[in-house]
């Protein structure tokens, strides 16, 4: 793996690398089908996004849609968003967590 003066060897080098580009291209093409949902406001909002943490979908519950409570429905729509794209990032780690390990 390394030879007398300790350097890398370069064809393991260039190995290490033509691996992480076969994963990250691996994990760039999961099932775009997949979605992840958050839940906020004790479920009155629920937000879908998509694997790379695009909106796809909000519901909002007509019990939420109170004019007096504006501030609250905005803060459970974003409580939401952002546990959903929380779960969508935590997965995409997932999938990129052992690509980097052996460099």
């Amino acid at each position: 793996m390394t030879n007398e003066h300790e350097q890398p060897d370069l064809d393991d080098v260039l190995e290490q690398a033509r691996h992480l580009a076969q994963g990250l291209i691996a994990a760039q093409q999961a099932p775009g089908d997949a979605s992840f949902t958050g839940v906020a406001g004790g479920g009155l909002v629920k937000a879908t996004v998509s694997p790379t943490g695009h909106l796809q979908h909000l519901e909002i519950s007509p019990v939420a849609a109170d004019p007096d409570k504006t501030e609250a429905l905005a803060d459970s729509v974003l409580a939401a968003v952002r546990e959903a794209h929380g779960a969508a990032a935590a997965a995409l780690q997932a999938r990129f967590a052992g690509l980097t390990q052996n460099l």
